[in-house]
């Protein structure tokens, strides 16, 4: 396909955004059958729809790179400022205690950006079709050991309640121990993020003969159902979200839920509370 453009009348130069929307568009009418009796309003309905596709591309790309810049800002800032406190004499010589909370705020954002960086990494890999999931018999009770070190902190912290499902007769599941932890530790963090203190948060298991139900429930704001798929993709956030995060969190979840034979879900009502969850084939094995 080809496009000829002429010169923007009092506009800047064309830009690498210009070039590639007309590339995408070139591409778009190649596919175009026009020798066979295509009907013109057809055509110029196709432009449109790859216009305003392109549109809400650009739109979600920019969002993307406005949070992360926010993110990465303020965990750096945070860094800075804790380690000036450590090395500016004009403090004055600091107490064990201190060095220690001060350590442990460093640690802390240091944590936040390495996940950042991880979502970014898990993300392309996703998109080049190169993460990879290795299923095998997996103990739910060892995993959830893993997660409710991580969660239970952070939910005592924002005076979120934390239930966690009884282990006895849960039988063991197929599936990739990293991976499962990754987007129960995800979910999780979400439901404690946004349910306001004096929430509850919890974990339910239900076991069905071939598949174990995994569900995270918890009395947050929840989502709008406008909104139920569009959380889903990448750099997407759910309304009131801006500034928590990125909108890679979810996006990936699903995908590894994806690889795992089975799907993400989510039923929420807003003012009420949310329930994310999936199923996973049990294992075979005694």
């Amino acid at each position: 396909g080809l496009v000829y453009a002429a010169n923007k009348r009092g506009a800047p130069e064309f830009t690498v955004e210009d070039e590639r929307f007309v590339a995408r568009m070139a591409a778009e009418l190649s596919r175009t059958p026009l020798l066979t009796g295509i009907a013109a309003p057809d055509l110029v309905d196709r432009i449109a729809v790859t216009s305003r596709s392109l549109r809400k591309e650009m739109e979600a790309t920019r969002s993307f790179l406005s949070s992360l810049s926010h993110e990465l800002r303020g965990s750096i800032a945070g860094i800075m400022v804790s380690a000036e406190l450590l090395s500016d004499p004009s403090f004055g010589a600091l107490e064990e205690a201190q060095v220690r909370a001060v350590g442990g705020r460093i640690h802390n954002v240091a944590s936040h950006l390495l996940a950042l960086v991880d979502n970014l990494l898990d993300l392309g890999r996703l998109e080049a079709g190169r993460l990879d999931v290795r299923p095998q018999p997996v103990d739910l009770s060892v995993v959830l050991d893993d997660v409710s070190a991580v969660i239970s902190p952070l939910a005592g912290s924002a005076k979120v309640a934390i239930a966690w499902p009884p282990m006895a007769g849960v039988p063991r599941v197929l599936a990739d121990p990293i991976r499962l932890r990754q987007v129960l530790i995800n979910l999780l963090t979400n439901a404690v993020k946004f349910t306001p203190a004096g929430g509850r948060a919890w974990l339910e298991l239900e076991a069905a003969p071939e598949t174990v139900g995994v569900a995270v429930c918890d009395t947050g704001k929840g989502i709008p159902p406008s909104e139920a798929e569009r959380i889903f993709e990448p750099f997407e956030q759910g309304e009131g979200s801006h500034g928590q995060g990125v909108g890679l969190g979810l996006a990936i979840c699903r995908r590894i839920v994806e690889l795992h034979g089975a799907r993400l879900e989510v039923s929420s009502e807003p003012g009420v509370g949310s329930r994310f969850w999936f199923t996973l084939r049990r294992s075979r094995e005694p």
